[in-house]
């Protein structure tokens, strides 16, 4: 997991997933989750 938060020096691939992007996907899946939470 580490690796791919690190910055990839070089090469710009499909594997090197932007910080920002994980942290939006977090995000939306803790809403998800609480708002599944409360409507149970």
């Amino acid at each position: 997991m580490r690796n791919i938060l690190k910055p990839q020096s070089g090469t710009q691939s499909g594997t090197a997933i932007p910080a920002k992007k994980i942290i939006n996907f977090l995000e939306n899946w803790c809403a998800e989750e609480n708002s599944n939470k409360i409507h149970a």
